[in-house]
């Protein structure tokens, strides 16, 4: 989605006009970039709230927050944190704070890469794919060991944490 202001003499381009279209793969992948002022998924299919910035960079914080407190107690429960649990949190707190710095800084997100026929989508959407499939297999591969981290037990370290 380009604006175009062909019809005007004299106009400055914006910053999508600045950009020129190129193939990366011909046919497959193209470097296109567009504004994208949809907080979210959801947020684009007109559900309140998730289409408001305020709204999903406080989300967002929170979500940070949650996610740092979990691999802090997960770690803790455990008493080891393998390097698969280390990767599928950096993805997720890279993906966070991309999304973060996006909406505070651009009002959207810049999603440049777009897979021809498909969707168009940025860095920060490959951090979260990769998140996703990293949690998957790590779900698959430690069930046994994460199917013994407990909520209570997770509450109960926090509390002991915040005594000290």
């Amino acid at each position: 989605h380009y604006i175009s202001n062909s019809n005007q003499k004299d106009s400055t381009p914006t910053d999508t006009e600045k950009f020129t279209p190129s193939d990366i793969l011909p046919g497959i992948i193209t470097f296109k970039p567009y504004q994208n002022t949809d907080m979210s998924w959801l947020g684009s299919m007109g559900i309140p709230l998730l289409d408001n910035p305020y709204f999903t960079v406080f989300l967002n914080l929170i979500i940070l927050v949650v996610v740092i407190i979990a691999y802090i107690c997960i770690y803790k429960t455990t008493g080891k944190c393998v390097v698969l649990t280390q990767f599928i949190f950096i993805f997720l707190l890279a993906g966070i704070l991309c999304s973060t710095i996006d909406r505070v800084f651009w009002g959207g997100s810049i999603d440049f890469i777009r897979l021809d026929g498909f969707f168009i989508f940025d860095i920060k959407d490959c951090y979260l794919t990769t998140f996703e499939i990293l949690f998957i297999f790590g779900f698959c591969k430690y069930y046994k060991e994460w199917n013994k981290i407990s909520l209570k037990n997770l509450i109960n370290s926090l509390k002991s944490d915040v005594k000290r």
